[in-house]
């Protein structure tokens, strides 16, 4: 970056001042970093921000909480087709609101 004037005739004069030119870090950006940072350090579990469910109404909360859980139990054995898969998540679904 640099300084320079133009005279009232239309000649420019030369540049008299150089400014190196400096990365500049918005405050929200700078900001976002020392939360992060903060959270690390105090070993706070957090998703990423591709873990996070996209802005949608046709998102369905049971997809990011429920699901998984339900998943990881019924879906530990392999079955033999598909009716016994769904009688497996099943039971576990009605299992986990008896819990």
């Amino acid at each position: 970056m640099s300084l320079g004037f133009v005279a009232s005739t239309g000649i420019a004069a030369p540049p008299l001042i150089w400014f190196p030119t400096v990365f500049r870090l918005k405050a929200a950006d700078y900001i976002k970093v020392l939360k992060t940072k903060f959270l690390t350090r105090k070993h706070v579990e957090f998703w990423p921000k591709d873990m996070w469910p996209p802005y949608s109404p046709d998102a369905n909360p049971l997809d990011y909480a429920s699901w998984p859980q339900v998943q990881s139990k019924a879906c530990t054995l392999r079955h033999a087709n598909v009716e016994a898969m769904k009688a497996s998540v099943n039971e576990h679904w009605t299992s986990m609101f008896k819990e």
